[in-house]
Parts: structure tokens; C-alpha cells; sequence
């Protein structure tokens, strides 16, 4: 994740490292590895903005379903607004969408 701002990227980085400890249960290991698969970290990163996204109030800039990029800076406050702090997020809710967060498939061409 990176952030424009120096508050923005503390923040996120806080966040990031919540995803990481609270996921070992979604990803189904019992200690995450040094070196994650590419995918790991995409499950973590997406799975866990998704998660979030469905347990914050819905916020005008929050809108998903248009397919534009979330403010992610933005959903993390209304997320520390609700709950009060990172540390109090309704982890397993969360840890259920990093459980369930699969990659696009790629579709072949066809020649």
C-alpha cells in the first residue's frame, strides 16, 4: 500500500500489519511465512479492503459497486470513527472476506 501523505501512509501501514496478524486463520496457516506468495498478499491487501468495506456505513466516497478506486485513507477513519480504533475492527468479519477474495480469472484469446 502507498499512501501520498506521511499520516495517510502510518496509518495504512498500521492497518496492513493487522491484516497480516489477523489473517493466519483465513489463509489457513498457523504462522505466515517470510516470504509470502504473490497471492497471499493479494487475498490480505484485497480480501481484507473488501472485508472492511463491508463493515463500515456506507460513505460517499465509498461507493464500490461503481468499480472506482476506494479512498482507502477515507474508509480507514470511518473505520477508527465507528469502532474507535484499528485494534477494535470486527477482525473475523474481516478475516471471512480475506478467506473468500479469489483473483480474476484470465481469459485465454483466442486466435
Amino acid at each position: 500500500m502507498q499512501c501520498n501523505q506521511p499520516e495517510a501512509q502510518k496509518i495504512c501501514e498500521k492497518l496492513a500489519a493487522q491484516l497480516h496478524q489477523q489473517s493466519r486463520f483465513a489463509l489457513g496457516v498457523t504462522h505466515l511465512p517470510k516470504q509470502m506468495t504473490s497471492n497471499m498478499e493479494l487475498r490480505i491487501q484485497c480480501g481484507g479492503i473488501n472485508g472492511l468495506v463491508s463493515c463500515v456505513s456506507p460513505v460517499e466516497t465509498l461507493d464500490t459497486s461503481s468499480g472506482s478506486p476506494v479512498d482507502l485513507y477515507r474508509l480507514i477513519q470511518q473505520a477508527i470513527i465507528e469502532y474507535g480504533s484499528l485494534d477494535q475492527l470486527p477482525y473475523p468479519k474481516v478475516a471471512q472476506s480475506i478467506s473468500q477474495w479469489k483473483p480474476k480469472r484470465r481469459t485465454r484469446r483466442k486466435e
